[in-house]
């Protein structure tokens, strides 16, 4: 058995290997050399006439061209070209010997002149002292006493420049048929000029064919890179499939291991009592089982997972779904952990290409997986199940109902993914009713598990916000529940810890319908002003403080808060309170909630210009923080509070003071307030420095200042929250 898996072994690795050689040999494209030198043999091969030499490849043709043995190559074969020729010239042609002295024929010369006759005389003279033969036209003649002359005395200045015009004008009037020979003149440029020729610099020849030799060898160069990088890359795809192999041949070796166990393990129970047969079954059993070894599911898991990360997203899901559903309801964690990444992976990245009717088993597989013990395996299945096509979760809804028996983690993972749904639109949200998962959230809340109920309202408040969950909520009577089980709170040992919960489901709703829920459950804002001036200041205080400062963020919230009357006043009483004398963490929430309760801009939907009630009541509310002494010099000193967290805070609420105009006058009124605000000597944090630029940005503008003041405000503002000054010292040395 073992013989025959290795030679099938080998036979796969060798057709592996073949296959990925015929596909290389497929994607590149046959290159024939165009090359006199260039030969191909009988069976195909590249060849080299001169050197009778094989070349490897086409792509290296360029690079045997430029070794030095085939230029030597070359060389020999045109010296030896040069010697047949000159050999064969002597033999069949001697070239005739003419006399320096004889006149050259008289031909035919179109005259220059627009006067000239149609048969122009040619005259020639015979010149003495070896002297080159003067050519004249036109009965233009040059004496031969101006020459002989200047060779036995030699030229002047005047008779060179007679010269050389007499030279210029013989070469214009001279035919095609008596050419110049090269080299007469000694300017190169003027030569080829005369003898009507592109002059070429030598130089620049040289450097035009050095670049091509060097663009033809880079090109080379490439080509040879290319196809060393392409066989590196066919080499390493190869091994990794040899990687992948040895590791299958792991598992089939495993596998083989537990049928020759399974062998041995009926051989003992023959031999076995049968009192002992049933015991020795279930441990030799879970001995044997390989795949309930964690190591060797790991490594197949780590194997699957090379082998997905060469599809493309989605491609496993398409391709193997079957496979999928299996992987999803297996008993090893990381099977599962692997299954859901895949399916999160592909939903993610194009959930348009998975048809519902046709993937829906694995959107169902995947929505009951919130119940898995795995924690990691349950968030990656509701942030899945979440997001997923509208008509998908009829299905995911009703099959999803498992969880409802399961433990109160399950539970809550079932009603995260329900208020998720619900929130998309009232169509979701009326189909999660017709579930029963509502009622099913609200009737939990009479449970003894207090982190259980807080979640549960937690969960609550999300789609209790929108116009259609509140509408539910009132109309079925789930507020009215809720209500009566926080004045139950009292009774409760362990009320103070859910009274928290209550009071954030509450105020969540009452920051969008403050008029409604101030009206119908006067029991919420009795629980959040008795805990506002509860002396517990770890649990109830902090929430209640946030809970406020929420409602009151709003301009209905202001005015339905100052509806209340005297519980409220003493409510902001007690956050002045409590700013002065609190610890550190409830004095900065303090400070948070006043500065909501003044703030006019962070309504939305706030109208403008703003309601003078509102005006007068945040001035009244504010003049409350310190009455005796001003609450503008109290905030100034808060201001300057070393601790960089209080320091914020003040300056959050500052901010708030200074979007009303009594706000900027008071700012105004207060000596060495502007004078700090523009110091930039003061080291604050990066929050700090932006909060300070805002609160000059908004006084910059105020007519409660002076122009001087305005001015320097101005500039801060053009110079920008970061702005650092820069001081230059000159050093200077003192002479002696």
């Amino acid at each position: 058995m073992s013989l025959r898996l290795e030679v099938e072994k080998k036979k796969a690795l060798e057709e592996m290997r073949k296959l990925m050689a015929d596909r290389k040999n497929k994607d590149k494209k046959p290159i024939k050399i165009n090359n006199p030198l260039a030969k191909y043999n009988n069976a195909g091969q590249l060849m080299c006439v001169l050197c009778s030499s094989i070349v490897r490849s086409e792509n290296v043709w360029q690079v045997h061209v430029n070794s030095k043995q085939h230029k030597e190559n070359v060389e020999q074969a045109k010296k030896l070209k040069e010697l047949t020729n000159n050999f064969t010239d002597k033999k069949i042609k001697k070239r005739p010997n003419t006399s320096l002295g004889d006149p050259p024929q008289e031909k035919k010369i179109k005259g220059i002149l627009k006067n000239a006759s149609e048969n122009p005389i040619v005259q020639t003279a015979k010149p003495k002292n070896n002297a080159p033969t003067i050519i004249t036209y036109h009965n233009e003649e040059i004496k031969r006493t101006i020459l002989e002359p200047i060779i036995k005395e030699g030229p002047s200045k005047d008779e060179i420049t007679n010269v050389d015009t007499a030279k210029e004008d013989a070469k214009s009037q001279e035919g095609s048929d008596q050419p110049i020979p090269e080299g007469f003149f000694d300017d190169p440029i003027l030569d080829a000029k005369v003898r009507n020729i592109e002059y070429k610099d030598p130089v620049e020849e040289e450097w035009e064919k050095f670049q091509k030799e060097i663009k033809e060898e880079t090109t080379t160069s490439a080509e040879i890179i290319a196809g060393e990088q392409e066989e590196a890359t066919a080499e390493r795809q190869i091994d990794e499939i040899d990687e992948q192999i040895r590791n299958w041949s792991r598992v089939l070796d495993l596998e083989l291991k537990k049928e020759e166990t399974k062998k041995k393990k009926q051989d003992v129970e023959l031999m076995s009592e049968d009192e002992n047969d049933s015991d020795n079954d279930v441990d030799i059993d879970e001995y044997l089982d390989w795949r309930a070894k964690k190591a060797n599911v790991d490594l197949t898991c780590e194997v699957l997972k090379i082998c997905f990360d060469k599809f493309g997203a989605g491609d496993v899901i398409k391709h193997f779904t079957g496979h999928i559903m299996y992987l999803l309801r297996h008993d090893k964690d990381c099977v599962r952990r692997l299954a859901v990444d895949e399916v999160f992976k592909s939903v993610k990245t194009d959930q348009t290409s998975f048809p519902v009717a046709q993937y829906i088993d694995v959107f169902v597989a995947v929505a009951q997986m919130i119940c898995d013990k795995d924690v990691g395996v349950a968030n990656k299945a509701v942030t899945i199940t979440s997001d997923l096509p509208p008509e998908v979760y009829p299905k995911i809804l009703e099959e999803m109902k498992i969880a409802l028996d399961e433990n109160s983690s399950s539970k809550c993972n079932a009603y995260e993914v329900v208020c998720n749904i619900a929130m998309k639109s009232p169509e979701l949200f009326t189909l999660c009713v017709e579930q029963g998962y509502i009622d099913h959230m609200i009737s939990e809340l009479s449970t003894d598990d207090i982190l259980y109920q807080l979640n549960i309202l937690e969960l609550l408040s999300r789609f209790a916000v929108k116009p259609y969950g509140i509408h539910y909520l009132v109309k079925e009577g789930g507020l009215d529940k809720i209500s009566t089980l926080i004045g139950n709170i009292q009774s409760n040992p362990l009320g103070g810890l859910m009274l928290p919960g209550y009071l954030k489901f509450f105020g969540s709703i009452a920051h969008h319908y403050p008029k409604e829920i101030f009206a119908k459950y006067p029991v919420f804002l009795n629980s959040l002003f008795e805990a506002i001036e509860s002396s517990d200041q770890s649990v109830q205080l902090p929430v209640a403080l946030d809970t406020l400062g929420f409602i009151g963020t709003t301009i209905e919230g202001k005015l339905c808060l100052a509806a209340v009357g005297a519980q409220f006043i003493q409510a902001v009483d007690k956050v002045g309170d409590l700013i002065k004398n609190g610890i550190t963490e409830i004095k900065v929430r303090s400070l948070n909630c006043l500065a909501s309760l003044i703030s006019v801009e962070r309504d939305k939907a706030k109208s403008n210009p703003i309601d003078h009630r509102v005006t007068l009541m945040t001035r009244e509310w504010f003049r409350s923080l310190n009455k005796p002494n001003g609450a503008m010099e109290f905030l100034f000193e808060t201001v300057k509070n070393p601790f960089p967290d209080i320091k914020l805070a003040a300056f959050i609420l500052l901010d708030a003071v200074c979007q009303h105009i009594w706000g900027e006058q008071d700012v105004a009124r207060v000596a060495g307030f502007v004078e700090y605000l523009l110091d930039r000597s003061v080291g604050d944090t990066k929050e700090a420095k932006e909060a300070r630029y805002d609160i000059i940005k908004r006084l910059a503008h105020s007519s409660a200042f002076e122009s001087n003041i305005l001015t320097r405000l101005q500039k801060y503002v053009e110079e920008g929250p970061f702005y650092m000054e820069t001081n230059l010292q000159v050093a200077m040395e003192e002479g002696d």
